[in-house]
């Protein structure tokens, strides 16, 4: 299943295209990217379930609301974190509904959306998970 959602593939090309002063960030439930990249997270974060209030195989329905779970504070802590960091891939496993992350695309959080936009631009696509790069041309600003 690894194979089939393109990990080893995405975890290769971080790898590949990052030094080992760069850092990345992985929206979804994908910590395992950090590993095999061996590169290291950008955020306190490695898995966005604080942020979304997703338990893993309990409130996965479409109809479940989250926002229960939800950690107050974990979204700007995020913002906080990417702007001081700045990584320079964000991977979004959301675009391939990987672990039930369909649910939760980036747009559904408007601050991070805006914030990926003026950022970042999409570098690649492996198996519908999307590969955003920093723009070095970027406003620096939140």
């Amino acid at each position: 299943l690894v194979y089939e959602m393109g990990i080893p593939e995405i975890s290769n090309y971080i790898y590949k295209n990052t030094n080992n002063e760069d850092s990345i960030f992985v929206w979804g439930f994908l910590a395992e990217i950090y590993t095999l990249s061996n590169r290291k997270p950008a955020t306190r974060y490695s898995c966005c379930n604080v942020i979304t209030g997703l338990i893993p195989w309990v409130n996965v329905g479409k109809s479940i609301d989250t926002s229960f779970y939800q950690i107050e504070g974990t979204l700007y802590n995020l913002l906080k974190d990417l702007d001081e960091n700045k990584p320079k891939y964000i991977i979004d496993s959301s675009t391939a509904n990987i672990r039930f992350y369909g649910k939760y695309p980036i747009n559904k959080y408007t601050i991070l959306h805006k914030y990926i936009g003026r950022n970042y631009v999409l570098d690649k696509i492996i198996k519908d998970i999307h590969i955003y790069k920093r723009n070095i041309y970027q406003n620096q600003n939140l």
